[in-house]
């Protein structure tokens, strides 16, 4: 299903988002992303195991900082426009934020902005 002027594609469901923006192997809670001007997300209504109804339209904000990032500076690095995203979303609470990354930084495991920058899944 197209959006207005084919700005966006709702896709059926998550494996088939998954095939259509070739990460086949993407984890569960990839549900999302954007090429050039184009938006491309799973269903609310079909989110898969990972999601919600709201947590796929919260996630679909998220996108649109991150698109806005990238049509400014596509040089921006990618935690930066991940983190900038979560914070105007209000995705990540100081509590979350604060209990996952508390025991990583008391024992020093804290990643570098090489491994943040990563287009892989680890982190």
């Amino acid at each position: 299903m197209s959006g207005a002027h084919d700005k966006s594609t709702v896709y059926p469901d998550l494996p088939t988002f998954h095939q259509a923006v070739g990460e086949v192997d993407a984890p569960n809670w990839f549900m999302g992303t954007f090429e050039g001007n184009k938006l491309k997300i799973v269903p609310p209504l079909d989110p898969g195991s990972e999601h919600t109804y709201e947590t796929i339209l919260k996630s679909t904000l998220h996108l649109f900082p991150m698109w806005l990032i990238s049509d400014i500076n596509p040089l921006a690095p990618k935690w930066l426009c991940q983190e900038i995203a979560g914070y105007e979303v209000k995705q990540m609470p100081d509590e979350f934020i604060k209990n996952s990354t508390s025991e990583q930084i008391h024992n020093l495991v804290i990643p570098t902005f090489q491994e943040l920058n990563s287009e892989g899944w680890d982190l």
